[in-house]
């Protein structure tokens, strides 16, 4: 899908014309200290959904970290994988009167 999207760009930028390069400097590109440490919940939210989303919704884990979570899940009675949505759910209201 991406490799798509990139040819249609590439034909879209042929056609209007050959487009400006984009001119920056190394240092100007580099991160400082400042926009790290306002960055980093937003790291730590990506690194987790990224390791995490995976190992849930698929039961297939991303790496040793999560291959351990996923054998203490196991252990736990949690069995994430494609159902483990449904069961989610049904965990969740059973205790909720209708």
């Amino acid at each position: 899908m991406i490799g798509l999207f990139a040819a249609g760009e590439v034909l879209y930028q042929i056609r209007q014309g050959a487009a400006e390069p984009i001119r920056a400097r190394f240092r100007d590109l580099v991160i400082i200290r400042e926009e790290l440490s306002r960055s980093k919940g937003a790291i730590a939210r990506g690194s987790v959904i990224g390791y995490l989303l995976p190992t849930l919704a698929l039961g297939i884990p991303d790496g040793a970290t999560t291959a351990v979570l996923l054998g203490a899940f196991t252990m736990y009675g949690i069995h994430p994988g494609p159902l483990f949505e449904k069961a989610l759910v049904q965990t969740s209201t059973m205790g909720t009167a209708t």
